[in-house]
């Protein structure tokens, strides 16, 4: 699967950026840290330059996200499903959003 997961709080972008993983679910550990830029721990698929992670080994981020208390934006798109090239016509792609 392919995710582009974007965050915002208060119409600021805090993170905007695209994951895979081979076998569908990916975890994403968010850590809220006092940073000047959001920093991401994760290996890189060397053919679609996309973080990947696994339910045992999650991508980490850290940054401004959650730090402070309020409304956060959440929007997530899933492009691929079972083939990674495989993109997803705009109205067949699934996206959550949550504020």
């Amino acid at each position: 699967m392919t995710y582009h997961i974007n965050i915002e709080k208060g119409g600021q972008t805090l993170f905007n950026e695209w994951f895979h993983h081979h076998y569908g679910d990916s975890k994403l550990e968010i850590n809220p840290k006092s940073t000047t830029r959001t920093i991401i721990y994760a290996q890189k698929d060397p053919v679609l330059d996309m973080y990947t992670g696994t339910l045992d080994t999650p991508v980490v981020v850290e940054g401004q996200i959650f730090l402070n208390g309020g409304l956060y934006h959440f929007k997530v798109r899933v492009l691929t499903l079972d083939d990674d090239t495989l993109v997803l016509p705009p109205d067949q792609q699934t996206v959550y959003e949550v504020r």
